[in-house]
């Protein structure tokens, strides 16, 4: 899971690598669906981040809305799974 979370601050070649995990069984299901969830939530955060120290003030807004969404879908996602 913690691979999932660093690779995704780099790229989605980890996210994509955990969802082709899963389908050839050397990951559990529900193993490789919260890893996603938790790179995606991870990408999402940086992505913010980066938009939020380096953009204007409109584009702060916007991106700070949706990435926070985003994040917080995902952390719902986690908690009903849980």
């Amino acid at each position: 899971m913690l691979s999932a979370c660093l690779g995704a601050l780099v790229g989605t070649q980890q996210i994509v690598a955990m969802a082709n995990s899963r389908t050839d069984g050397s990951v559990a299901a529900i193993v490789a669906t919260q890893a996603v969830i938790l790179a995606v939530i991870a990408n999402s955060l940086l992505k913010a981040g980066l938009a939020v120290s380096l953009g204007s003030p409109a584009l702060r807004r916007q991106i700070a809305l949706v990435r926070g969404a985003t994040a917080a879908v995902g952390a719902a996602s986690l908690w009903v799974m849980h």
